[in-house]
């Protein structure tokens, strides 16, 4: 995280020195460029490859540094810091035994402070939590009002067809570009009224399309709420923003011509705005305070070209800056390990003493046994890249495909040991058959352990070289609580199935159980899986055993056990209609809004048998309010919940949907013909049919006449 952090720091303030020495010598566009820089490494957070240059040289050598001292210090108070002392203070057997277990001994000043210290990445990880959402809130709202506002006060300009929307709205106090998915063009009624101004402010803004500004101001606003922490990104995020006007300006004087570049720079005088525009809106707008504008003017005035020789040396510092920015730490072989920041090997001390990290050896670690107990030897949330770690998803506690916890066991330099001459003999002979859930990780280096014992990583190691590293983490995760995976094989004659999805969901219908049952022991491996795993499935058995899986809520149709993943179905909308029905009916007690997330899941036949024609007829009714409040938004959510409809649910739903059609058509039919999947769009063109007593073909053609008509 911290490498993170200043990576992305130095590069901003790499691009800020650059732009500010070559602001008159290159083009506006390029300049602009140079923030993709930026954006790049503020949305990813993994390094390529290792240099010298590096930024995280600067952190590794602090915290290595760091790791020394603090060995020292954990070395000094538990054996003293001479002789004579750790003679002085040498207990006898009993005592021993009492010091090792922590019974009886109250902690020194450095182990207080220790404890103190682990509660610091916790804390700081939750006021960044509530940082970020607070931001992304702010991000989101400002920007669903300001769309709404000028949705609603718009009108669409006649005689202008070509290109974008052009549209006149009250709520737009400058010529904008506005829209993510719909990007459109809004314009003032003083702008609209004015031939030149209007030629000149659309112009503007479709170069803001052409750039993908409108695209760029949303992944500008999610870099802000996620590093609201750092004022450099938003200095960044307000430079970038000045600087897409620019590139702008400059584009649109190429396409009106050179004879209007004075006319243009009228244009823009007119275009002062007093106050300045919120970084998180991000609607692309022509206006500027009165200090950017003359900026602006200035710039226009000057006609900044890019000479080769500045383009060489520009190139030159962007590959310098990437090269900071992008890579992790050069890497340490391992003859240059610092040996003070590694702890004692057991039994390495003299007189017999005792080493520091024996406390944690359980009888028989000689013979593969981990360092640590479960009271001990608790997840980290991080891994300590200095040392090496196991990385594991344990059912229940890890939600996401890839949100890892760590073991990171005592005595690293037996680990340290085992690993090295297990990497030693890497080849690439091997290949994946299957996983046993956990990573083994050391620095930037994962390698997966495979069910055969092998190792897949950079390169493979065979099962018997990475035998002794692979017994180690077997005890390891053991004694931090990490239970064997659940195989397909073992789930045999479920006789209960209880979901736990935003409340506790009970299956005992046995048509519903074999369907689940025949779905999981069918299931096939697959190789990782980046979905959410929110859903806690428990299943009991008729033999009285009891398992828990985690299944995805993310579409996928996978299921998770202590990180091992297997794909049941392509997606997951049959198995959780299943459950879908109960949930919903839970979730209408605190109105329709919290039963949005379940509805794509619905099976109207399902629900109908389960709570009757009334309440089915109920949920309808409320469904059409629902999206009658917001007709355009919220059409695509209705045409995407048909699945079980029958009879005269049918034709209420199909009249549902002609309401929401005449209530704004070209909208409607866009997101029918346009963005939604081909069997949602083949239920609607039939429901519409059926409605109108028209052919599906009919209906299609009508939806595409609305679209062209626009």
């Amino acid at each position: 995280m911290i490498d993170w952090i200043l990576s992305y720091s130095f590069l901003i303030l790499m691009v800020i020195g650059t732009r500010a020495i070559f602001k008159d010598r290159i083009s506006q566009r390029l300049r602009y460029a140079l923030w993709a820089l930026v954006l790049l490494r503020l949305l990813i957070p993994v390094n390529i490859g290792h240099s010298v240059i590096s930024t995280a040289n600067l952190s590794a050598s602090i915290q290595n540094r760091q790791t020394a001292v603090s060995t020292e210090n954990r070395v000094q108070t538990q054996n003293g810091t001479t002789p004579a002392v750790q003679a002085a203070a040498k207990p006898d057997h009993a005592e021993a035994a009492q010091q090792d277990s922590g019974e009886g001994r109250e902690l020194g000043p450095s182990e207080k402070h220790s404890s103190r210290i682990e509660w610091i990445p916790q804390i700081a990880k939750t006021i960044w939590s509530l940082g970020a959402l607070s931001v992304g809130g702010v991000f989101l709202y400002s920007n669903l009002r300001f769309g709404a506002r000028l949705r609603r006060s718009s009108r669409r300009i006649r005689g202008v067809h070509r290109g974008l929307p052009i549209r006149i709205s009250e709520a737009a106090d400058s010529p904008c570009l506005f829209g993510l998915f719909h990007p459109t063009i809004y314009v003032t009624q003083e702008v609209a009224d004015n031939p030149t101004l209007l030629r000149h402010c659309v112009c503007h803004e479709r170069c803001h399309y052409r750039h993908g500004d409108h695209v760029w101001a949303v992944l500008r606003g999610v870099c802000v709420a996620l590093h609201w922490y750092n004022p450099l990104v938003w200095w960044a995020a307000s430079l970038s923003r000045q600087d897409s006007e620019l590139a702008c300006d400059e584009a649109a004087i190429a396409m009106l011509g050179e004879r209007e570049r004075a006319e243009y720079g009228r244009t823009l005088i007119l275009m002062t705005a007093q106050k300045s525009r919120n970084v998180l809106l991000t609607a692309t707008t022509m206006s500027a305070k009165k200090s950017v504008i003359r900026e602006r003017i200035r710039m226009i005035a000057r006609k900044p070209k890019t000479a080769v020789l500045t383009m060489i040396v520009l190139i030159l510092v962007g590959v310098l800056a990437a090269g900071c920015a992008f890579t992790g730490a050069k890497e340490t072989p391992p003859e240059e390990l610092d040996p003070s920041t590694v702890p004692t090997e057991i039994g390495n001390t003299e007189d017999g003493a005792e080493g520091p990290d024996d406390q944690t050896v359980p009888d028989g670690a000689e013979q593969g046994g981990t360092a640590a107990t479960a009271e001990r030897q608790l997840l980290r949330d991080e891994q300590e890249r200095d040392k090496v770690c196991i990385a594991v998803l344990p059912t229940g506690i890890s939600f996401s495909g890839d949100d890892f916890r760590y073991i990171v066991p005592e005595n690293q330099q037996l680990w340290i040991s085992a690993y090295q001459r297990a990497v030693e003999n890497a080849s690439d002979g091997y290949a994946w058959d299957g996983s046993r859930g956990y990573y083994i990780c050391y620095g930037d280096e994962w390698w997966e352990v495979t069910e055969s014992g092998a190792m897949l990583g950079v390169g493979s190691v065979s099962p018997e070289n990475a035998a002794e590293l692979v017994a180690l983490c077997q005890a390891a995760a053991a004694d931090a609580g990490i239970i064997p995976p659940v195989k397909p094989e073992d789930i045999t004659t479920i006789r209960t199935a209880t979901l736990d999805w935003n409340g506790i969901h009970r299956v005992s219908n046995q048509a519903d159980l074999r369907k689940i049952e025949n779905w999981l022991t069918n299931s096939t491996k697959e190789r990782g899986a980046g979905c959410w795993f929110t859903g806690m499935l428990t299943l009991e058995m008729e033999n009285g055993e009891v398992r828990t899986i985690a299944m995805a809520t993310d579409s996928c149709g996978i299921w998770m056990s202590e990180g091992v993943c297997y794909r049941y179905a392509s997606g997951n909308e049959e198995f959780y209609s299943i459950f879908a029905a109960g949930a919903i009916h839970d979730a209408l007690q605190q109105g329709i809004d919290n039963a949005m997330d379940f509805m794509v899941y619905l099976d109207w036949s399902r629900y109908a048998s389960e709570y009757g024609q009334e309440e089915t007829l109920a949920l309808m009714d409320m469904l059409k309010d629902w999206s009658m409040e917001a007709p355009s938004e919220r059409c695509f959510s209705m045409a995407n919940i048909t699945r079980g409809l029958d009879g005269a649910y049918t034709d209420y739903f199909a009249w549902i949907l002609s309401q929401l059609y005449e209530a704004d058509k070209p909208e409607f039919a866009w997101q029918c013909l346009g963005n939604a999947p081909d069997n949602v769009r083949e239920e609607v063109l039939g429901l519409l049919a059926n409605r109108w007593g028209m052919s599906t073909a009919e209906v299609r053609a009508t939806l595409q006449r609305d679209i062209d008509a626009q």
